[in-house]
């Protein structure tokens, strides 16, 4: 009887899918941490490319990369698809948008490496050049298509995107406003990929060539004008110089929309560069707790403590009918015309004929003068959370004030770029959005 030989795989092999999974979870989650998206990219594709050239061995190690992608994106996802009190009967969504996820996530990593393969023999890989630099801007350049994709067709729209991750750097989201949030993703992509290529080149590889032999009876006399040609010629598209360019350049162009005094190189004092400021206030109330006499309330004291913009937190009120809302409606104006305020207002509307369940997720605008300015119906509900609010159209309501052009929008639409991108298309200069408070 002859022996057979079990392969047990390493230590590695199992530890690296595994903090793939962690970084994942503290990716496009709630708790998100800045720089575990580029650590989870850059070892996913170090993980893949260690596995070597197609074959049926390597598909246990892809299913298992795989499995802790899709686990690591559900559990973060886990906590965004909640409503106030937990539901263990929601933790199955997650975990199947984490599959798909887990997918589009991989087959950037699978591009690349087989464009790398066909494109780029073993022994250049890490020569300088026109290719070289070709090869670090396929995953990201798939990633950002296929995301695109994706978002234009989730019922979560871009809720989740690794370039959340990077909101708390400022000059990163400046990147957004040239690119939008695909510029931030490819920049993310991109900057893994440099990661994992600059690590094998000048750790694992460099550990192996110290140890080569080298001849030290070089002539001394060996010219060096060709050498520097070709060295300048070849830095010219080096992957790792340029993607160092580029990304100086998006920090300084961040940076430098903070600069104080447009137009001018040095900074002025702050009565000649401060923009004229509106005060507004926010009500916050509660879905659950339907006190509109206290909401009311909070209203006229911010409006007497000067504030010229006031407006509520999503859904704050119930109207359950047309009267209650009409008497609702009366009472705003008056407030908004006593005080000479825009007051936003949010309301849940429901249908007496459709038995109190079907509602629509209002946010009504009232002007100084008590009309009407605009009345928008939430047009992206939360999958899951909002499953008896009726969408409204995919339009972003703008109107002409006092203090410049006024828009609005309700809490998950912001994660639309079709709809959210209305607002710059017209100008807007401030964008009212009531959120639920989570």
């Amino acid at each position: 009887m002859s022996d057979k030989v079990i392969s047990i795989p390493s230590i590695p092999a199992v530890l690296i899918p595994l903090l793939i999974l962690l970084c994942t979870v503290f990716g496009p989650g709630l708790l998100n941490v800045a720089p575990a998206p580029y650590i989870s990219i850059a070892m996913s594709l170090g993980y893949l490319d260690r596995l070597g050239p197609c074959s049926w061995a390597a598909v246990f190690p892809n299913l298992y990369l795989f499995a802790c992608i899709a686990v690591g994106t559900g559990i973060a996802y886990a906590g965004m698809l909640q409503a106030d009190d937990w539901d263990n009967a929601l933790l199955g969504t997650p975990f199947l948008i984490g599959l798909g996820v887990a997918l589009v996530e991989m087959i950037p990593l699978w591009v690349h490496l087989v464009w790398q393969r066909r494109f780029l023999p073993q022994d250049s890989r890490f020569q300088n050049g026109a290719w070289a630099l070709l090869g670090t801007l396929v995953a990201p350049t798939v990633w950002v298509a296929l995301f695109t994709l994706v978002y234009a067709v989730s019922p979560i729209g871009s809720y989740g995107s690794i370039a959340y991750t990077q909101f708390q750097l400022e000059p990163i989201v400046q990147w957004s406003s040239v690119a939008g949030i695909g510029g931030i993703e490819f920049l993310m992509v991109w900057s893994s990929v440099i990661i994992y290529r600059s690590w094998i080149r000048y750790v694992r590889l460099d550990a192996v060539e110290e140890a080569e032999s080298k001849p030290l009876n070089q002539p001394s006399d060996v010219k060096t004008h060709h050498h520097r040609s070709r060295l300048l010629s070849r830095i010219a598209f080096a992957p790792t110089p340029t993607f160092l360019i580029v990304s100086l350049f998006v920090y300084l162009y961040g940076s430098m929309r903070f600069w104080n005094g447009t137009g001018t190189f040095y900074m002025k004092p702050l009565r000649e560069t401060m923009l004229p400021t509106v005060k507004a206030g926010c009500v916050i109330g509660s879905s659950h707790v339907n006190d509109m006499t206290s909401y009311l309330n909070q209203t006229i004291k911010l409006a007497k403590e000067g504030s010229k913009i006031v407006i509520w937190s999503e859904s704050a009120v119930h109207m359950r009918n047309a009267q209650m809302l009409n008497d609702f409606w009366v009472t705003a104006k008056n407030i908004s015309t006593t005080y000479g305020i825009y007051l936003g207002v949010t309301y849940s509307e429901y249908d007496e004929d459709k038995n109190l369940i079907d509602n629509k997720n209002m946010f009504t605008l009232f002007d100084p003068k008590g009309k009407v300015s605009f009345e928008y119906q939430k047009a992206h509900p939360v999958t899951m959370v909002e499953t008896t609010v009726i969408a409204g159209p995919n339009k972003l309501p703008v109107v002409d004030s006092d203090f410049g052009r006024l828009g609005g929008a309700i809490c998950f639409d912001m994660d639309f770029h079709n709809f959210i991108a209305q607002a710059g298309d017209q100008k807007v200069d401030i964008l009212l959005q009531p959120s639920w408070t989570w």
